[in-house]
């Protein structure tokens, strides 16, 4: 069902929250026994749905019990394995030396049963010095009695990618026995594949010989997307979203003939929320396509969701082009324009305009200033505060209409051919809201734009050119066009309604990300908005 080889698919395995995409190609187990010097976090993940974990690991107590695997339910840290557990399954995460691996593999031969299964995660032993070379460690399964199975690569890491392309990086890049002179590193280049060189990590399936290898997540999953699909997919590669879900590109051949398709499986808890909502959100468009005009293809076609063993996911229609963002000056000017219009069309389908009173206020600004009046020092929460009441004092009884919401809505997530709109498609609807405040998606629009072109951060977009009014002429359109319909002190408030519609997710999790951010993305703001009154309704 599945094409799997030394070489696909390939996941990424460098961020600690990327890491958890190895998950999905381990071996399904009731109970597993894992060696490791640092535990992988996603382990869980793991046992949230239901896997029993040991860890074996000579970590410092300290150290575990500020891990965040500590006080997890199903997860045990022991110095020896269980003599009395029955493991199906035994992994070893990230050996430093090959003796870790042969101990590892010859004690499991003291425990009360054999496991069904192994899996071998390692990093690439061309970059990092003294990790056991990947073909010493299937001749050291085989020996032992173990059958290898299938191999699952990461993707490069940035930093090795600008090494391969960069000849004066090669003073700086760990190489194993590698004599760092010019002419040396780019004889060691010539001689090997570059991909071999950029591969971050691997994980080795093995099993007994006289068992048959228990499915993984993703292949469960895959047999169920084939019979909700009627089509039998194969892999093509395996991605790792950042908010914590697996992004599988896959080929769906059918007796109709083949087409690609985006499957998505969340393996952070954070992200099961994120992809439903996407999903909802694909589904509500395709209910309503006919009412989009020309632009009802923009979304991608919602094709099918499900759970398999406790994972959820769902299958869209896949989508190809360059990302918006990457266009030329003049393109990304027209696209402002052209999905000004898109976003007329959705706000068409959303709800009669009504009057603001103190609910609607709270759910509009007032739980975002509440959440970042609690993080900020006194001085600034006291300033917060006077900037609730204005924008109160100003929005109350004003009447608003809710619209669909993207809620990211920029040109990173706009795909197509920058010469022909009707080859656009919108991605990432984890966002989604069918019942959001008017012009955030357009303001988003705007400052997601000037902050990747300018370099700056969310917050000082907000300052230069939103709160200033400064916009070019297609901005100016774009904001004029969704404005029409809107009270007036509903406009001139928007961009303050968008810089607390960005902060306030962010505050509500219990801290910034840092105080720097903090600095520009909320002080710096604050600081104009309490000398600019106008611009809350003063």
């Amino acid at each position: 069902m599945t094409a799997m080889d030394d070489t696909l698919p390939r996941v990424p395995g460098s961020a600690p929250l990327q890491n958890g995409v190895w998950s999905l190609v381990l071996p399904g187990a009731e109970r597993l026994l894992c060696r490791a010097e640092t535990p992988p976090a996603f382990l869980g993940e793991l046992a949230r749905r239901g896997t029993r974990i040991d860890i074996v690991s000579r970590c410092a107590h300290e150290s575990w019990r500020e891990s965040a695997l500590a006080g997890t339910d199903g997860v045990r840290c022991l110095w020896e394995p269980d003599a009395d557990v029955d493991y199906d399954a035994a992994m070893i995460w990230d050996p430093v030396r090959g003796d870790d691996v042969r101990n590892w593999l010859l004690s499991l031969h003291a425990l009360r049963a054999l496991p069904r299964e192994l899996a071998l995660w390692s990093r690439n032993p061309l970059q990092h010095a003294g990790a056991p070379h990947w073909w010493r460690m299937d001749g050291w399964l085989d020996r032992r009695g173990w059958r290898p199975g299938a191999a699952y690569l990461g993707l490069p890491e940035p930093e090795r990618v600008r090494q391969l392309v960069d000849w004066d990086a090669y003073t700086r890049t760990a190489l194993v026995r590698h004599r760092r002179s010019d002419q040396a590193w780019k004889a060691w280049m010539t001689r090997r594949p570059a991909w071999r060189w950029m591969q971050p990590a691997r994980l080795r399936r093995a099993s007994l010989h006289s068992v048959t290898p228990a499915p993984s997540i993703l292949e469960s999953v895959l047999a169920d997307v084939a019979c909700a699909s009627n089509a039998s997919p194969y892999v093509e590669r395996i991605l790792s979203s950042p908010n914590g879900a697996a992004i599988v590109v896959l080929h769906l051949l059918a007796a109709g003939g083949a087409r690609r398709a985006v499957l998505k499986i969340p393996f952070a808890a954070t992200a099961d929320a994120r992809v439903a909502r996407n999903a909802a959100a694909l589904e509500w468009i395709g209910a309503r396509s006919a009412a989009l005009g020309r632009w009802n293809a923009t979304a991608p076609r919602f094709l099918a969701r499900g759970t398999s063993n406790g994972w959820f996911w769902t299958l869209e229609e896949w989508v190809e082009g360059s990302d918006a963002q990457s266009w030329d000056p003049a393109a990304k000017d027209g696209a402002t324009t052209q999905l000004g219009d898109y976003l007329g069309h959705l706000a068409s389908l959303g709800q009669p305009a009504r009057a603001l009173d103190d609910a609607g206020l709270a759910v509009l600004c007032g739980n975002a200033l509440g959440a970042a009046s609690a993080l900020l020092p006194r001085t600034l929460a006291e300033r917060l505060q006077v900037v609730r009441a204005r924008l109160y004092d100003a929005l109350r009884g004003v009447p608003v209409p809710l619209v669909p919401r993207h809620g990211d809505f920029k040109l990173e997530n706009v795909l197509g051919d920058a010469a022909r709109p009707e080859t656009w498609r919108v991605l990432d609807w984890e966002l989604w809201t069918a019942q959001g405040a008017p012009l955030l998606d357009a303001w988003h629009l705007v400052a997601s734009r000037r902050a990747r072109d300018a370099g700056c951060a969310m917050g000082s977009a907000v300052r230069r050119w939103l709160l200033a009014g400064e916009l070019n002429p297609h901005e100016h359109q774009l904001v004029q066009r969704l404005a029409q319909g809107l009270d007036p002190r509903y406009v001139e408030l928007s961009p303050v309604l968008y810089w607390l519609d960005r902060i306030g997710p962010i505050a509500a999790r219990g801290d910034w990300p840092t105080p720097a951010w903090a600095s520009t993305n909320v002080a710096q703001v604050l600081d104009v908005l309490v000398a600019r009154t106008v611009e809350v309704g003063a």
